[in-house]
């Protein structure tokens, strides 16, 4: 139903009007238009009340929650495509945890969220393995697994050997607290950040220099000298790119001595980009360039969908190793 409200609202054209009309879902049964409402909807009292709520004057999470407005008239009104699209995609994980806490209490809620965060994990893990070139018949793909039995403990989430580069990837489900996003709150954005990111990249790091110095126990053969490790963090949740958050973020790694060269430039991307890089490399792009494109730009600290959206992609093919095949096509 959601999908349907958004392609009538994308049909939009200068002159049209704005409300949907009050007979939009005639045609669905009626107690399942209530149920969706619940969700998505409200009347003009019950938003007037949830503003009524807001913690600051930059709080969204009326709109974020109730993103079609229902007249009396019986017509609607859609406030937001993008959070309605969000309230029935990454929204539904808010729906089960407070349904969770509510109805079983704290232990089915923190059950819920770390079954969320494995899910989360295996998706951003099947995107990444369709990814990888084949080698000699197999993908030069890495789990966690691996990184541990050769280094001694020392994980990453997943990884990818190119030859002459190697992509090292972190995934965490988290995202940003209701103090950071709604309130601004400085010291909840510094300890999200340290979350979300630094605490991934410390793990990175160490994972990266183990490449780096014994590529063979890995991967089977040695590494070149112009080799160098990407570092990427996924975000389940997202995290915002921007020149202030970036520089705060390298101004920490530099502090720790994180990523030294030839580590290249830390990459934290969200799921929606990590799909978009898929998307790309399936059509014959190569991932190395993408991100080496990205970090290397004039937009390097904005998010990488709009160094792709931009069309701010690399000229050159980035050069495989020559025991090196192109990806079969999946």
């Amino acid at each position: 139903m959601a999908l349907g409200v958004y392609a009538k609202v994308s049909e939009w054209a200068p002159g049209d009007g704005f409300l949907l009309p009050s007979n939009f879902f005639e045609q669905a049964p009626q107690d399942r238009v209530e149920r969706f409402f619940k969700i998505v909807g409200s009347d003009l009292k019950g938003m007037q009340a949830l503003l009524g709520e807001a913690a600051s004057e930059w709080d969204f999470l009326a709109f974020q929650q109730r993103p079609i407005l229902a007249f009396d008239t019986g017509e609607y009104l859609v406030l937001d495509e993008g959070y309605l699209l969000d309230r029935v995609t990454r929204g539904l994980f808010w729906l089960v945890h407070d349904h969770e806490k509510q109805t079983n209490g704290e232990k089915a809620r923190a059950q819920w969220t770390q079954a969320f965060g494995e899910m989360v994990e295996l998706l951003a893990e099947a995107s990444i393995r369709q990814m990888a070139p084949v080698v000699f018949g197999e993908v030069s793909f890495y789990t966690e697994e691996d990184f541990s039995r050769v280094y001694k403990g020392r994980v990453a989430d997943a990884g990818i050997d190119f030859g002459t580069a190697f992509v090292l990837f972190e995934i965490v489900s988290g995202q940003l607290t209701t103090a950071t996003r709604i309130d601004g709150d400085l010291q909840s954005f510094k300890k999200d950040t340290k979350r979300l990111v630094i605490d991934k990249v410390e793990q990175l790091d160490s994972v990266a220099r183990a490449v780096l110095n014994n590529t063979r126990v890995l991967t089977g053969h040695s590494r070149i000298s112009e080799a160098k490790v990407i570092p990427v963090v996924v975000v389940g949740g997202g995290y915002p790119n921007s020149p202030l958050t970036v520089r705060y973020a390298q101004e920490i790694l530099e502090e720790k001595g994180y990523l030294k060269p030839p580590i290249r430039s830390l990459c934290v991307i969200d799921l929606g980009e990590l799909e978009m890089l898929e998307a790309l490399v399936e059509a014959g792009e190569s991932l190395v360039d993408l991100l080496l494109g990205w970090k290397e730009s004039a937009i390097a600290p904005l998010p990488l969908r709009n160094f792709i959206l931009t069309g701010s992609q690399p000229r050159q093919p980035f050069a495989l190793g020559g025991w090196m095949q192109p990806s079969v096509t999946r």
